[in-house]
């Protein structure tokens, strides 16, 4: 608790890295430098301007963000892992705004992010090419591409369609091995 009263839930970064339960890189690897990127003390002195509390709560966990544009919750645990870590994306301020814009569009940051880092592990194993994902380059640690990710997946345009349905889908509709990933 004293944790999240500090930094949020994204405090816990740290606990479950030291724990070896961060997902890196799809769940491929156990350790990954950019992990300090994305500590709850790192997003408190970068893009974290205040807290909050659910009613009543002595916690306070809530976080949000408030720059260039964006405005809202700070990227909790689970965005941090799913969006961060999962995706080898050490930057707070392309995550706080793709949380920002899952939130807008009630697009669900877990699910999006194993989506997208099954897409991109099946992109680098030859499985997808441009041809599938209409010209766009998957790769870990592009956050531009996760942000035209979302919208594409919001829309449910071109490849997004297909990242809508989810990676159970969205592996049967690839085929070609692609669910082991």
């Amino acid at each position: 608790t004293q944790i999240q009263a500090a930094y949020g839930t994204a405090g816990e970064v740290r606990v479950f890295y030291e724990y070896g339960d961060m997902p890196i890189k799809n769940f491929s690897q156990g350790t990954w430098s950019g992990i300090e990127k994305l500590k709850g003390e790192n997003l408190a002195k970068t893009i974290v301007k205040g807290h909050s509390a659910c009613y009543n709560c002595p916690i306070g966990c809530w976080r949000y963000v408030e720059f260039n544009g964006v405005k809202g919750r700070a990227p909790e645990y689970e965005a941090v892992a799913s969006l961060g870590s999962n995706l080898l994306i050490d930057d707070p301020y392309i995550i706080a705004k793709a949380v920002n814009l899952c939130n807008r569009y009630g697009i669900d940051v877990i699910s999006l992010g194993v989506t997208i880092s099954w897409a991109i592990e099946c992109y680098e194993k030859g499985l997808l090419t441009k041809e599938d994902t209409g010209g766009i380059e998957l790769k870990w640690g592009d956050g531009e591409t996760l942000l035209k990710l979302i919208e594409l997946v919001k829309d449910r345009k071109g490849f997004g369609k297909i990242l809508a349905e989810g990676t159970r889908i969205a592996s049967k509709i690839i085929g070609k091995g692609s669910e082991k990933y």
